[in-house]
């Protein structure tokens, strides 16, 4: 049995799509099964020990010439011009992102509408007029989260839970009662983390409410963030990155844009929510089903403002039933089966 697994590449710093196909690539290798990825060296990729990787070129956004992208990008990104852009589809993500740029996939696939439909034809398939059309034909889809976040109403769709292997053991909840009323044993909970990612709200925005809403609060708040300097200034700790699974177990919130992969760690260590999705549509539907399970709560970006910050935080903090719908939540991403669903999967419908 042979995998090859290839995510989404894009100039921005963006954690999810590679850390996913990494955790994947490790268990299938794990599981015995031949995987090979085809990633484009991008500002997200790292080396998957063990594991060979193809070329792919990376993509520039808007399809704009490689010396211009990789210059402006990252300047547009900082002076906050790319997070006033509203996204509401995935295809949008595509075309912005350059993916769906004639030039870029001639240029790595050998014109890929014609290459892809040669291919299918030799397989006896009808041929598509793009490329994202394949994603409706697959035999099978795994959705890496569960019915309660994601109503997926499709057959032929798994529900994995998380992708991370943990148990309910590991988290930071009570089984018992989905909540965190036995502390005996517990870290002292006094963090909060704010991390936004490539957000709407830009950092020295981001960095100015936060600071005001928690500066003289009994908190200790751990800011993320590439673009604003490494600093300590009373109870506010600012660095690029921060080991979040050690610190989310002594955390009481979770500040966040909405990314899958940060409501995936919020919710496997109990900790309740506050989202800021902006303008980005899979941000605002991960924030909309939080707040639909009464796990977490949502800000607007036209309203990210220190007084409504620590109103909302203050209300999660101390909202009993807020803990216990994070709890239940939790409890059933761990139940679902994770990575193993898909490996089982593979085991029982394919030969080697």
């Amino acid at each position: 049995m042979k995998i090859l697994i290839s995510p989404m590449s894009a100039i921005a710093e963006t954690a999810g799509p590679f850390s996913r196909c990494k955790k994947m690539a490790e268990a299938f290798t794990n599981a015995g099964i031949e995987v090979a990825t085809c990633i484009a060296k991008d500002v997200n990729y790292r080396e998957i020990q063990g594991i060979p990787n193809y070329y792919l070129d990376i993509p520039m956004p808007f399809g704009m010439p490689k010396f211009i992208a990789s210059r402006t990008f990252p300047m547009a990104q900082k002076l906050g011009i790319t997070s006033r852009k509203t996204v509401n589809s995935f295809d949008q993500v595509f075309l912005f992102t350059g993916n769906l740029d004639y030039d870029y996939l001639k240029k790595s696939a050998n014109s890929i509408p014609r290459g892809l439909n040669r291919l299918l034809r030799e397989l006896g398939l009808a041929p598509v007029e793009s490329a994202l059309q394949l994603f409706d034909r697959a035999d099978h889809c795994f959705c890496p989260s569960i019915k309660e976040l994601e109503p997926i109403e499709k057959e032929g769709v798994t529900f994995c839970g998380t992708l991370n292997r943990i148990s309910m053991e590991e988290t930071n909840v009570n089984p018992i009662n989905h909540g965190r009323e036995d502390q005996e044993n517990s870290p002292k909970k006094d963090k909060i983390i704010v991390y936004m990612g490539n957000g709407t709200i830009s950092a020295s925005k981001m960095k100015k409410e936060i600071t005001k809403a928690f500066c003289e609060s009994e908190y200790k708040v751990y800011i993320a963030s590439h673009y604003l300097p490494e600093q300590t200034e009373h109870n506010i700790h600012i660095a690029k990155r921060w080991d979040f699974n050690k610190l989310l177990k002594e955390s009481v919130l979770y500040i966040n844009h909405g990314g899958q992969n940060s409501i995936m760690d919020g919710l496997l260590h109990g900790v309740p929510q506050l989202i800021v999705p902006g303008k980005v549509f899979e941000r605002r539907y991960n924030a909309e089903s939080l707040v639909k399970n009464q796990a977490g709560a949502t800000i607007s970006h036209l309203d990210f403002k220190a007084a409504t910050i620590y109103a909302k935080a203050n209300y999660l903090i101390q909202s009993k039933e807020v803990h216990e719908n994070v709890g239940k939540l939790c409890e059933k991403l761990c139940l679902q089966g994770g990575i193993e669903n898909i490996i089982h999967y593979i085991n029982l419908n394919t030969t080697n």
